[in-house]
């Protein structure tokens, strides 16, 4: 290779390298901030700032002690990923599947394995060259240019991803604060009716000349005294009324959210005869199965995916996410 090959090349796994540490700062903003446990989030911040240090070194300067802390640097992010899908314990009791996340993962994967083939390429040529000549510096303003854009995109991605995952107050508000003129009990615009039509009994109020928001079917509850958690955006990607809105949630129905991986609520107390419905609130793909097999998702629930399932028989069910196998919940039907 010639100088100025070998300079690319070098380059070339600087980037490479950037990438990959570039992964790990929007996964940590993404939910692997502190699943199992904050000792992964940690190690995510580690690898993204080991990654944008050497990556400006190796854009600075062609010493062969960078180069072998690039390889290292690529290396080990390379051992992590293969032991979290082949031992029991993983990282820090982090597990996952094939190449999930997706496309994070992929993407991650190519970077490190470009970068150790690239530097690998740059030890060799030097080694062969066999030269006494002192190690070529890149000239200061593009060393620094290379720090300003691996700081750069470093903080330019974890604002994102952690502005990607913090809902806006508008939002928050409009699905906690149920409207005064859907409350429980009264119709739209009018008084609450005295006729036994719109009484606890009908099991919700007035559903005939009004439509409830999704905050306030929660409210309203069904008429065997159960809180209904209603979701109906998350059921229905479509926007529409619950009443209209085919498959959303209805007295009754139950509704358990997978976000920040964990299932929530961990623990669902039902009668015989409820749907539960189970929506994938992250961006990463998760899934549901139980531990006798009795219900069994879509192996890869991307994000926004649901899954339903209606319980008949009594009994107390376990299920996991097999990708997440932390991730754990119960259904007790009775």
């Amino acid at each position: 290779m010639t100088p100025i090959a070998t300079t690319a090349a070098r380059w070339l796994a600087a980037a490479a390298i950037l990438v990959g540490g570039l992964v790990h700062i929007y996964l940590y903003y993404q939910g692997y901030r502190s699943f199992p446990n904050a000792n992964l989030g940690r190690s995510f911040v580690l690898n993204a700032v080991a990654s944008a240090v050497v990556a400006t070194l190796l854009v600075a300067r062609s010493d062969r002690l960078i180069q072998l802390a690039g390889i290292a640097v690529a290396a080990g992010t390379l051992i992590a990923f293969t032991l979290t899908r082949v031992t029991d314990s993983g990282i820090f009791g982090f597990t996952e599947k094939g190449l999930d996340p997706s496309p994070e993962a992929v993407i991650a994967l190519v970077a490190e394995i470009a970068a150790i083939v690239l530097l690998i390429l740059t030890l060799v040529t030097d080694l062969l060259v066999k030269t006494d000549a002192p190690p070529r510096r890149t000239p200061l303003a593009i060393s620094v240019a290379g720090l300003v854009v691996a700081a750069a995109a470093t903080i330019g991605v974890g604002a994102a991803a952690a502005h990607k995952t913090t809902p806006s107050a508008s939002t928050a508000t409009a699905a906690t604060t149920p409207s005064s003129a859907t409350t429980p009990g009264t119709t739209s615009g009018t008084a609450p009716s005295s006729g036994p039509a719109t009484t606890a009994e009908s099991g919700t109020s007035a559903t005939a000349t009004t439509t409830p928001s999704a905050a306030t079917m929660a409210g309203a509850g069904s008429s065997s005294g159960e809180t209904s958690t209603a979701t109906t955006a998350a059921v229905s990607p479509s926007s529409g009324t619950a009443a209209s809105t085919a498959g959303a949630a209805t007295p009754g129905d139950q509704a358990v959210t997978i976000k920040s991986f964990a299932f929530a609520p961990q623990a669902l107390s039902i009668t015989v005869g409820t749907k539960v419905t189970w929506t994938n609130q992250d961006s990463f793909a998760h899934n549901v199965t139980s531990a006798d097999k009795s219900f069994v998702s879509d192996p890869k629930m991307g994000g926004g995916a649901t899954y339903s399932y209606t319980f008949a028989t009594p009994g107390s069910y376990t299920y996991i996410c097999t990708i997440h196998a932390y991730m754990t919940g119960t259904v007790t039907v009775t």
